[in-house]
């Protein structure tokens, strides 16, 4: 069963007189697969990010999680309890830690009330950071180990969906091979569903099924046996 759909999903921007960004998009998401969506700048990847998260409201057609209507679980409810998202940005808290980060994700889900220290540094350590790195100011961070904070905040609440919106786009290609290797074995070896959306190839290369806009619609443009995907990180999408 598909864990999240797009059915007849279309999209418009409030008040423009431009043609829709989605069309009709019909499109499933399933556990344990790894997905990428690639396309040119203003194609409408980042919005359809964006429907899938809850973050935006389609105007014509229905986004399902688990076959219902994420309108009838509620936005918050949606959002809090089974979809996590990794920005390009990080979207850290500046003035927090890296524990403090990613206890504070998981204080807002209402989960693990009793452990939550020990679950930040467990999920912390997971992503490569040690000792000194987990009680480290973030600003104080490289960018990728901030990358890996925001990962581990995506993990704290344990949701079946993990959304990334250019994820390794600020970072050298040594840590966005070891950013996107993450995503896979999340994908692969927790059996989350994971959507990527990237302008870069080694990351279509890395993922089990690459979707392209085409016309203002999603298409399957490959798709390949879970964990056949290549190494990850740089260059343009074609």
């Amino acid at each position: 069963m598909s864990l999240l759909t797009f059915d007849s999903v279309s999209y418009k921007y409030a008040g423009s007189n431009t043609p829709e960004v989605l069309q009709n998009v019909n499109i499933s998401f399933e556990k344990g697969v790894f997905y990428s969506i690639i396309g040119p700048s203003g194609s409408g990847k980042t919005t359809a990010l964006s429907l899938a998260g809850g973050l935006d409201i389609p105007t014509g057609g229905v986004v399902r999680f688990e076959g219902r209507d994420i309108r009838e679980i509620g936005y918050t409810e949606y959002r809090r309890r089974h979809v996590a998202l990794v920005f390009q940005s990080y979207n850290l808290i500046p003035y927090l830690n890296a524990e403090e980060n990613v206890c504070l994700s998981m204080e807002i889900g209402g989960t693990y009330p009793h452990e939550r220290k020990e679950r930040a540094r467990q999920l912390l350590a997971s992503v490569g950071l040690n000792e000194a790195d987990i009680h480290r100011p973030v600003p104080r961070l490289s960018g990728g180990q901030q990358q890996r904070v925001a990962v581990a905040r995506a993990l704290a609440g344990d949701a079946p969906v993990i959304l990334a919106d250019e994820p390794t786009g600020n970072l050298d290609s040594e840590s966005a091979t070891e950013i996107v290797a993450m995503l896979r074995s999340l994908a692969h070896e927790a059996g989350r569903c994971v959507v990527v959306v990237s302008h870069s190839a080694e990351v279509a290369k890395a993922s089990d099924v690459v979707l392209r806009f085409h016309h203002h619609t999603l298409e399957p443009l490959e798709r390949k046996a879970p964990g056949r995907g290549n190494g990850p990180a740089g260059g343009e999408a074609p």
